[in-house]
């Protein structure tokens, strides 16, 4: 299903993984040494909590992991000052143990955070972002009518990097991405339309002897799924697939890896039926 790429994000495995891959059979970690201190992966998400940094020393072993790394973790709200230190928890992951740092808090919408990494022997790793907009989609009412257009605003100027349109279909649910997010002169938002008949035949069958497809919904409730990323990866990945490259270090101070922050949200409308006077009903 091509909604499941957004799932990529929660995946703060991904990043071990892939560091892994490049230095293939070789059980040490040289070419990374002279990358800084650490390597961190892990996001800051809405809607989940705790929320997990994955940390591990540059110079180790792929291969083996002590018990404990001798490190403060920490992660400062920039805006108020507010510093939280993280807490180890060690997960075996194919039988290599992993130090995996947990923090229980709500994160705040566009605020910047800094996670740092320390150990009194090695320069400090540390890298920021900042998270995404709090405001909320908005569906404008009486908009959508019979397969007709659909029109959602979001709102602060900021553009979703993915959005997939839901709805379920002989048993099953159907997501289908739109990406036509446009920018209307002196607005304080951006605006996403699509006809839902176009959206719907992407699954549904029809033809002459086919009903509307509207009227082949086993549910009326059509879902419209978005999700928001740090502004500046925002704008690296607008249009494309969220992806993050583990041995990326623009970002990271002495280090390697990925900090993101990203905000997944579903918004709903009701596909509207014929009614007996022949007219349609808007979004309730």
């Amino acid at each position: 299903m091509e909604r499941s790429r957004i799932d990529l994000l929660l995946l703060i495995a991904a990043g071990v993984l892939g560091a892994g891959a490049l230095i293939g059979c070789n059980d040490t970690i040289e070419p990374f040494s002279e990358m800084g201190s650490y390597s961190v992966y892990g996001n800051l998400s809405f809607q989940q909590e705790p929320h997990f940094f994955r940390v591990r020393p540059l110079k180790q072993s792929l291969n083996s992991s002590p018990e404990s790394l001798d490190v403060t973790v920490t992660l400062t709200n920039r805006s108020n000052g507010r510093t939280r230190v993280l807490q180890d928890s060690v997960i075996l992951f194919d039988g290599i143990r992993t130090h995996n740092y947990r923090s229980d808090f709500k994160v705040e919408p566009t605020t910047t955070y800094e996670l740092r990494v320390e150990n009194s022997r090695l320069p400090p790793t540390s890298v920021q972002t900042t998270t995404p907009t709090g405001v909320d989609a908005v569906v404008i009412p009486d908009s959508v009518q019979e397969c007709g257009n659909v029109e959602v605003r979001f709102r602060e100027a900021e553009s979703p990097v993915e959005i997939y349109v839901g709805f379920r279909f002989e048993g099953e649910m159907h997501w289908v991405r739109r990406a036509e997010v446009e920018s209307p002169p002196n607005r304080e938002h951006k605006v996403l339309r699509f006809e839902l008949g176009s959206v719907l035949i992407a699954v549904i069958p029809t033809g002459l002897r086919e009903p509307p497809p509207c009227t082949q919904l086993e549910d009326t409730t059509i879902q419209i799924a978005y999700l928001y990323v740090d502004p500046e990866r925002s704008q690296e990945t607008a249009g494309a697939q969220v992806t993050y490259d583990p041995t990326q270090q623009e970002r990271i101070d002495n280090g390697v890896g990925f900090f993101g922050a990203y905000r997944r949200d579903t918004i709903t409308a009701k596909a509207t039926a014929w009614g007996s006077s022949g007219h349609t009903a808007g979004i309730p």
